[in-house]
């Protein structure tokens, strides 16, 4: 399975792609959502997004989906349980909505 990692955090993509990886998927981490929107990007098949990221960034990726992530499984991970943040992102595109910290097994 081809997984993308967006977080600011660097120790929570590091250890996501590592447990990523020891079951089998490959895995690609990025500390900001720009470097999805690149048209080389291989099509994925899960993004991991930190849905707290700087300005409004998470949410206008999922707006203005990229080719890569048109049938990308998509969920977000918020460290703030806000309902409106919820709500937003279903109304965007995450399948699911975890607030940190979150178990592994949730992940598809």
């Amino acid at each position: 399975m081809q997984v993308a990692i967006v977080d600011r955090n660097a120790a929570t993509r590091r250890v996501l792609a590592y447990n990523l990886e020891i079951e089998g998927h490959h895995s690609r981490v990025h500390s900001d959502v720009q470097s999805l929107s690149d048209a080389s990007t291989p099509e994925l098949d899960v993004l991991i997004l930190d849905l707290n990221m700087p300005g409004d960034s998470a949410f206008g990726l999922l707006k203005n989906r990229p080719v890569c992530l048109q049938s990308a499984d998509v969920p977000g991970v918020s460290n703030c349980p806000l309902e409106s943040d919820r709500a937003r992102a279903v109304v965007i595109g995450v399948n699911r909505y975890m607030v940190a910290p979150y178990p592994l097994t949730e992940l598809p």
